[in-house]
């Protein structure tokens, strides 16, 4: 079984999605991600908290 990316990609493709807009969306959530620190700024979010999801969306964002 594929992980991470690969699995992605499996669900995409099986979805109809193609490999291009697959890869177009990818590169659009890994923008918004990127984000993260200073929207969590900006809005107050606990520097405990916003260590927390930054950590776990680093981790998803190594695929």
């Amino acid at each position: 079984m594929a992980h991470g990316r690969a699995q992605f990609d499996e669900v995409a493709l099986m979805a109809g999605i193609r490999p291009k807009r697959t890869r177009e969306i990818v590169e659009q959530v890994d923008a918004g991600v990127a984000g993260w620190d200073r929207h969590a700024q900006r809005t107050e979010v606990p520097q405990n908290l916003s260590l927390q999801i930054a950590e776990g969306m680093n981790m998803a964002r190594g695929w």
